[in-house]
């Protein structure tokens, strides 16, 4: 199992931050909880946009496709 370093460590990567600076420093103080939270929202920060389906009915110029979909 890690620990609570791992996920500071892991966080302040993630977050372009040298693991020895006063903020992460203070994110000892978090729990792990808070800390796993974080992580996620970084993640999803990090993540690219959707594209949009190539299957949508403005893309689609099949008569047959718009027929069979009602």
């Amino acid at each position: 199992m890690k620990n609570k370093a791992y996920f500071i460590n892991r966080l302040a990567q993630l977050k372009g931050l040298k693991p020895d600076s006063e903020e992460v420093k203070e994110w000892a103080d978090m729990k792990i909880v808070d800390i796993l939270i974080e992580i996620r929202e970084e993640r999803e920060k990090k993540k690219p946009e959707p594209k949009p389906d190539s299957d949508s009915d403005s893309d689609d110029i099949s008569i047959m496709r718009r027929v069979l979909k009602t």
